[in-house]
């Protein structure tokens, strides 16, 4: 029955279910639905424009940028100040505040530059554009002088992070004011201490600024840095430079010992090749043949006349020293230049391959002659007049007689001596007469005295009238005979005339003819001949000259040598052989000193001479390796010619 029952229920919602499934799908009955009236719809409305944006400046800030950027800059300074004064507190005011910096510093107005980019530190301190006016502000303080402030706002700038850029150039600049203010080491150590931090382009351009300043700082402080780095590639460079510092100083011993350090230390070095060359440059000062000396004589050609006395000079001071110091030896090695520069150059290669300690000579062509020796290392005792022949380099020594000595001597006669101070000059144009000319007047000019006139002529006119008439103030064009007759100038003093005794003998004629009588004249070393005593029959005028040696000389020293060249050549020496003679000897006492190591120590004990008392006087040489002399003075007589040195 329960089961009967259980089919009737489910029949009975089953048939429910049916029923509720079929109403639902059935169609929804049709309304009617009553027409509306049409309603009138107006046109859409256009959207509104959008808001104009904020003037905030940019392009002020653009055509700025766009004048500097074509170096306009007082276009771009104008703009730039007025995007500042419109917008005060604009997008790009910091950018505006360092490009008037940098214009301000472009124009040369520095404390304006100054005020811009401290203004921008002050008002923008966090931005990157700070850091980039301090760099800025460097060049102004590095020429204002002001190392210290570079200095101080460097090192608090690396304490900050920086761009690649700004850390390359405060590296350099800091470095620079170091350099500037006298510690080359820190601007040596601030290089080094960046070069494990910067690309390798900077890195190259750091190096080469540390080569440039090690170059030139003492070997003795790149040795105390050695002690502040340990970068092996830093010590090595320090290394290098310090032996290059000592060979500098002809500090050979120290050169060698750090050029020591080097190859024991850093064998691998990028430097290893050139510090081989620099203990080769020891070697060449160590390694020669200390007992002989090279001389270059014009033993042909042009000079050949004097080149042979030249020769005599050598060969008696030869004979002089080994006979007078027996125990010391001396070899000459002799080589002709033939009067030429290419020989002069071809016979100091010979003498430096024989390993010479020094070199005597030559007379002409010297300079080609000190080149050569100077780059070689070999100390070179030079005869010759040629100007500035000791500017060629430290080896280079000159001992001979010139216009500038000859010039001072008889200024000093006619000024302290004699008590006179107008002269006049009366020259052959030529470069004897013009050189001789020039340092006569540069001398009284600088004692204080009066040129009154000075006047050429050409050296192979045999007629001197219109440059005397010059210096008389007469007309060339006036009477022979009233000038003859007028009365003599009496306001020249002193006349100099560098000439042969020949071609004064003929001025000195004219000179009376037109009545232009000195108290006293002067000539130069050419007088110093027998024929010149014929002067001073022909004018009342005191005649002096100069020289260095006299071969009547009484004393001792002086005679013995002119004894001997009479003896052995039948001729009285003149100044060549003289002056050689105490060049050679000069070079033969110093390489037999024990004290010598290097050739070097040669140059070294011809600078320490303090007067070496020879047949051509007291001899010692300047700093600048140019001798200093005490020349003769002599008064041309009828019938001698007197020394008076010292009277």
């Amino acid at each position: 029955m329960f089961d009967k029952m259980r089919r009737l229920i489910l029949t009975g919602w089953a048939i429910a279910w049916i029923a509720l499934i079929g109403f639902g799908c059935a169609p929804p009955p049709k309304v009617a639905i009553p027409d509306r009236p049409a309603v009138e719809r107006s046109a859409p409305k256009p959207p509104a424009p959008a808001p104009k944006p904020a003037d905030v400046g940019d392009d002020l800030f653009e055509a700025a940028e766009a004048s500097f950027r074509q170096k306009d800059y007082d276009k771009a300074l104008e703009a730039y100040t007025a995007y500042l004064n419109r917008y005060p507190a604009g997008s790009w005011v910091a950018d505006s505040l360092l490009k008037v910096g940098l214009i301000h510093r472009e124009k040369g107005r520095f404390s304006q530059a100054l005020s811009a980019f401290q203004k921008l530190s002050l008002d923008f301190p966090n931005s990157a554009l700070a850091a980039s006016a301090e760099v800025a502000s460097f060049p102004i303080y590095f020429q204002m002088k002001n190392y210290g402030g570079i200095i101080q706002r460097a090192g608090n700038l690396l304490k900050q992070r920086l761009s690649p850029d700004i850390y390359r150039e405060t590296i350099d600049w800091l470095a620079k004011a170091y350099d500037a203010s006298g510690k080359p080491g820190d601007a040596l150590l601030t290089y080094a201490q960046a070069l494990a931090t910067v690309d390798a382009a900077t890195r190259t351009a750091y190096l080469a600024q540390f080569d440039t300043i090690a170059s030139r700082t003492d070997p003795d402080e790149l040795m105390r840095l050695m002690n502040r780095t340990g970068i092996p590639e830093v010590q090595g460079e320090l290394l290098y430079h310090a032996a290059g510092g000592y060979i500098r100083k002809e500090a050979y011993d120290k050169a060698l010992a750090v050029i020591d350090r080097f190859k024991r230390d850093f064998p691998q070095h990028a430097r290893r090749g050139r510090i081989d060359e620099l203990a080769l440059q020891v070697t060449q000062q160590s390694e020669f043949a200390k007992h002989t000396i090279g001389v270059i004589l014009p033993l042909s050609g042009t000079y050949e006349a004097y080149g042979k006395r030249a020769l005599r000079g050598v060969e008696l001071a030869q004979y002089a020293f080994t006979s007078s110091r027996p125990s010391d030896s001396v070899t000459v090695l002799i080589q002709d230049n033939q009067s030429t520069p290419e020989g002069s150059t071809a016979a100091v290669r010979e003498l430096a391959e024989a390993r010479v300690a020094a070199i005597l000579g030559p007379i002409g062509s010297a300079e080609a002659a000190a080149e050569v020796a100077q780059s070689a290392g070999i100390p070179i005792l030079t005869l010759t007049q040629k100007e500035k022949i000791t500017q060629i380099g430290n080896q280079v020594f000159r001992h001979f007689i010139t216009p500038d000595m000859q010039a001072q001597r008889l200024v000093d006669y006619a000024m302290k001596n004699k008590r006179l101070s107008r002269f006049a000059v009366l020259y052959p144009k030529e470069p004897y007469g013009t050189g001789m000319m020039n340092a006569f007047v540069e001398k009284v000019q600088a004692a204080g005295g009066t040129v009154i006139g000075v006047e050429s002529y050409d050296p192979t006119a045999a007629d001197y009238a219109v440059p005397i008439q010059k210096l008389t103030g007469a007309s060339a064009d006036g009477d022979a005979d009233q000038q003859q007759n007028a009365a003599p100038r009496n306001d020249i003093d002193v006349l100099f005339l560098p000439e042969s005794p020949v071609k004064t003998g003929r001025i000195v004629a004219q000179l009376n003819f037109y009545n232009l009588k000195p108290r006293l004249i002067l000539g130069t070393n050419l007088w110093h001949t027998p024929s010149a005593r014929g002067l001073a029959t022909s004018i009342d005028s005191e005649l002096v000259f100069t020289d260095a040696f006299d071969p009547d000389s009484e004393a001792e020293q002086a005679r013995r040598f002119s004894d001997m060249c009479v003896e052995l050549y039948n001729e009285k020496p003149g100044l060549v052989e003289a002056i050689t003679y105490d060049s050679a000897l000069m070079l033969f006492e110093t390489v037999n000193r024990p004290d010598i190591r290097y050739r070097s120590d040669i140059r070294s004990q011809l600078l320490a001479i303090p007067g070496r008392n020879g047949i051509t006087g007291k001899t010692r040489f300047a700093p600048n390796r140019d001798c200093i002399k005490e020349l003769l003075l002599f008064r041309v007589l009828p019938d001698r010619i007197l020394d008076i040195t010292g009277f």
